[in-house]
């Protein structure tokens, strides 16, 4: 049965109303062809990855989108799969189930891709269990099998091999993770995209935008070329497979200690600690695993990083008692009925409540893992919204749980005393950052902690996951390549003004200024370092003290967030102001500077030689005003990695004749303001 044989009936009605409106604008589908389930719809329509997939799509198939989502599929074999040697098994039973390999990427995953790909899945799941997928993934490849399904099926490729895949938590007999015998819930050795949404927002998550157009061409093409063939024959090869048992790892584990503990390169007392954990596993005993992962590190062990991910796969208790996922699989057979009424969809400019409706505030007991109570997160922010949002945030939870760690009974005082700022690569290139900290002398606050940072396509986007829903897919990918241009650093300022009511943050954040200047006064940051407009703008501050705890678990790791609540807790009576200026200093020496003139970055892109004239009168015509054009369009003529351009010669010309923002659509956390603070001072926290 093809997409055009079924039944066909209205789109979905969370969705409905302002995306039928401006649907071609926006370039949003009819939702009723890419998912079944409302909370999805509803997350995915403010998700940069997929629209971002989903624009790259429909370039791709055009006129044919429709038909080409329904054949098109994906399977990601996993770092842990690909270790075991599961491919071979994988592709045959691919074919036995008719569909095509018609292309093969490879990923390399990050600590934030992989917590972006599950975001919505890993709500649930322990602290430590984050931890173990951290010892797993970061580092290491998966690679990614695009999928024809063949004809005559009354289901898409991605819902069909979604149910052929089997359940992580115990596969079906005769599913694919049956046949591949996977030992347990976290060595699940393949992922696989649910419905044809997913697959639109994994191609945008999972590739960068050449690999996604090149990935997308071969599934509209429906075979395979020379390269993929070669690049599935080399992985065939490769990968012969290793065991994943726990019982040899953990003695692997064992004599590693043993050794290192002979050879003096482990100090004794961290060697009887992780010793005391091994036989804690062998009596069933349940083991910390972050702290275990952190001692080993710590302590300079020799072991083999797999075993060391094994025995964690194999003994972590993976999710929290009561609570859940934002999003679970879909039936199948909610694809062959009529997808049911739904709600309204929320606001454009509110985030939709798609999350799991299950106690907040509760106890993690799993992990000791105590979310803020009331009082907390009364301290944190004055936002409803944020407080269920990042009760649901990976990167929160992680981070909060280290800052209460590290500075005790102390954390809310202290977390309301200091501010985060960053300074955006175009602030060091447009050298800013000098004007800056001397604003922040003459305004009262002081460096008390450093720390080294820089951003990639997956973390900026989590950074600012509530704003940039507004960004059109041109934006996103300027946004990308200004902000991973360059390595930066990450400023915690003390407030030597803080009064008891306003967290530093909130005042350092009004004190910045919008970043549209008809929306700030001459005295905001952003007025003084005088931007050229609203997307060169230099600088990002956290807006309240829970955004700083979320967005330091963005930045960092946990042995760098450790280390910098160590150090503010430390030096919160110190001046680091001159350490800060020496890194800044250290910066800009690496990178050349550029002066953000419009008039002058035409200039030097014309001396370049490399645009032709009538490409450079358009480019001058579009910076004065005209029409626009689109990132493609400006891209074939200025290649912002042609060693003779200056890249930020292209970013200033882009920020004037790229689309930015979607009309219609607006922030979906806006800030609190002082006068926010100030007015729910008085407001006691429900018991």
């Amino acid at each position: 049965m093809s997409p055009h044989d079924r039944t066909r009936c209205g789109p979905i009605e969370a969705v409905g109303g302002l995306l039928a409106e401006q649907r071609q604008e926006h370039r949003m589908p009819d939702w009723q062809l890419i998912t079944r389930t409302e909370a999805k719809a509803q997350l995915y329509m403010r998700e940069t990855y997929f629209r971002e997939g989903l624009a790259d799509a429909q370039d791709t198939f055009g006129d044919a989108l429709e038909d080409g989502l329904w054949h098109s599929s994906m399977i990601m074999v996993k770092a842990d799969g690909l270790a075991a040697g599961t491919l071979a098994p994988v592709v045959e039973f691919l074919r036995e189930h008719d569909f095509a390999v018609v292309g093969v990427e490879e990923v390399r995953f990050t600590r934030t891709l992989w917590r972006e790909l599950w975001r919505f899945q890993l709500t649930s799941a322990t602290l430590d269990r984050l931890a173990v997928n951290d010892a797993v993934h970061p580092g290491r490849s998966a690679l990614l099998l695009l999928l024809r399904s063949g004809a005559g099926h009354d289901l898409p490729g991605t819902v069909r091999l979604s149910g052929l895949k089997g359940s992580a938590g115990g596969p079906a007999k005769g599913s694919l993770r049956d046949r591949l015998g996977q030992p347990n819930r976290v060595f699940s050795y393949v992922h696989v995209p649910d419905e044809p949404a997913d697959l639109l927002r994994e191609l945008g998550l999972l590739l960068d935008s050449r690999a996604r157009r090149r990935a997308l061409a071969a599934l509209a093409s429906g075979r395979i070329g020379d390269e993929g063939t070669a690049r599935l024959e080399a992985a065939l090869t490769a990968h012969t497979g290793r065991s994943l048992a726990a019982e040899p790892a953990a003695r692997r584990i064992e004599a590693a200690i043993q050794d290192s503990l002979d050879q003096g390169t482990v100090a004794a007392e961290q060697a009887a600690q992780l010793l005391d954990h091994l036989k804690a596993l062998d009596s069933g005993s349940p083991v910390p695993w972050r702290s275990f992962y952190q001692l080993a590190a710590d302590s300079g062990l020799a072991a083999d990083p797999w075993d060391l991910a094994i025995l964690g796969a194999t003994h972590v208790v993976c999710d929290e008692t009561g609570f859940a996922k934002v999003l679970t699989n879909p039936d199948p057979e909610d694809w062959r009925t009529a997808p049911a009424t739904v709600a309204e969809s929320a606001p454009a400019g509110e985030e939709p409540d798609c999350r799991r409706k299950t106690p907040m505030f509760m106890h993690r007991i799993t992990t000791a893992d105590q979310m803020p109570d009331e009082r907390a997160w009364h301290a944190l922010t004055r936002s409803p919204r944020k407080r269920e949002l990042f009760a649901d945030d990976l990167y929160f939870r992680e981070a909060w749980a280290d800052a209460d760690a590290v500075l005790g009974d102390g954390a809310l005082d202290l977390l309301s005393q200091v501010a985060l700022f960053n300074f955006k690569p175009d602030g060091l290139v447009g050298r800013r950052a000098s004007r800056t900290l001397d604003f922040f002398e003459e305004h009262g606050f002081t460096v008390v902690g450093t720390a080294p940072m820089r951003l990639n396509r997956h973390s900026m986007r989590e950074v600012w996951r509530y704003d940039w829903n507004v960004y059109t897919p041109d934006r996103l990918a300027l946004c990308s390549l200004m902000h991973s241009a360059t390595e930066t650093v990450l400023l915690i300022l003390r407030d030597h003004r803080y009064d008891g009511v306003i967290p530093a943050a909130v005042r350092l954040s009004d004190l910045k200024g919008s970043a549209d200047p008809k929306a700030r006064g001459p005295e905001a940051l952003r007025s003084v370092l005088a931007p050229p407009n609203r997307v060169i703008n230099f600088n990002h501050v956290a807006d309240e003290p829970a955004d700083l705890v979320r967005e330091i678990g963005i930045f960092l790791d946990r042995a760098e967030r450790r280390t910098l609540f160590e150090e503010v807790r430390r030096d919160f009576s110190s001046d680091l102001s001159e350490r800060a200026r020496s890194e800044v200093e250290r910066l800009e020496n690496l990178i050349p500077a550029n002066d953000f003139d419009l008039d002058q970055a035409l200039d030097r892109l014309e001396a370049s030689g490399r645009i032709p004239a009538d490409d450079m009168e358009r480019l001058r015509k579009e910076s004065g005003g005209g029409k626009g054009m689109a990132f493609d369009e400006l891209t074939a003529i200025v290649d912002p990695h042609d060693p003779a351009i200056d890249r930020w010669d292209f970013v200033r010309v882009a920020t004037e004749v790229l689309p930015v923002e979607r009309k219609g659509f607006g922030g979906s956390l806006p800030a609190p303001v002082s006068a926010d603070w100030v007015r729910t001072a008085a407001e006691s926290p429900a018991p």
